[in-house]
């Protein structure tokens, strides 16, 4: 979802809102977009998305590890304390799945050597048959 043009629905995953909020927002004019009159769908710039998540700190500050990786690849945060704490916060996320990887590899190489020893004392007692 690393584009230029963002949904309603995209919105709402970034935020963590409904929707239904997100279309609110439309309505009452906190969030611009524009609407397909075809498709009837909302399309919202990264340009007003940005400018929403200025006026509306909140928003960004509520967003999970892969709203903090939109908002921060496509330059969507203008604050520098905002920008920090993102950043903090994908550095321990990232931090986390480090050490869970590590945990996992380290399991699966003390399995790989199991099957291996398994193997070997197989293979040497049909070669002591």
């Amino acid at each position: 979802m690393d584009k230029k043009i963002y949904t309603t629905n995209d919105i709402s995953k970034i935020c963590k809102v409904k929707d239904e909020t997100v279309r609110r927002w439309i309505r009452v004019g906190r969030l611009i977009a524009h609407k397909d009159e075809e498709s009837r769908r909302y399309y919202i710039s990264w340009r007003e998305f940005q400018n929403f998540l200025t006026e509306n700190k909140k928003y960004a500050k509520r967003t999970d590890n892969y709203g903090q990786h939109i908002l921060l690849k496509n330059n969507l945060v203008d604050n520098y304390e905002l920008k920090v704490k993102l950043y903090e916060s994908q550095i321990r996320v990232y931090k986390k799945q480090r050490d869970e990887l590590s945990v996992k590899i380290s399991l699966l190489e003390k399995r790989l050597e199991e099957v291996k020893n398994g193997r070997e004392n197989e293979n040497q007692i049909f070669e002591n048959s």
